[in-house]
């Protein structure tokens, strides 16, 4: 018994306050690009009145990207213009590429059916051609 209250008692003191700091800070950005995670971070320390050190932030910084990474709002991309995104506009960013993919794909088919049409209709007038020369090349003996 005494373990699960050293669990939530550890809870309660520690990360409670911080998941409700990363709630705060995230629905206080207004960004409509990725909000950097080193700059995350720096607000999240500043909000929790960590020591300058950054040895507070170091311990709690896998346990944000987690919580983040988990969040049914939030999500993490990486990259060279990562960070933290609504998971709304990641998803609508996905399928808007999709959209242009499978575009782009239909148009490339089309393009390619013109093409093997044009090739066949002009293959069947060289073939009526090559006939009609043949015909004429023969004489009656």
């Amino acid at each position: 018994m005494s373990n699960t209250n050293n669990i939530q008692n550890y809870f309660d003191s520690q990360l409670a306050p911080l998941f409700n700091v990363v709630e705060e800070v995230l629905n206080d950005w207004t960004g409509d690009k990725c909000y950097q995670l080193p700059v995350l971070l720096m607000n999240i320390a500043t909000r929790m009145n960590w020591d300058t050190d950054g040895k507070q932030l170091r311990a709690k910084d896998s346990i944000i990207r987690d919580y983040i990474r988990n969040h049914p709002d939030w999500d993490i991309t990486r990259g060279a213009h990562g960070g933290v995104v609504r998971r709304s506009a990641k998803l609508n960013k996905e399928a808007a590429a999709k959209a242009k993919r499978e575009s782009i794909e239909a148009a490339k088919k089309e393009i390619m059916a013109t093409i093997d049409s044009n090739v066949a209709a002009t293959a069947s007038n060289d073939n009526s051609s090559d006939n009609d020369s043949d015909d004429d090349d023969i004489t009656e003996v």
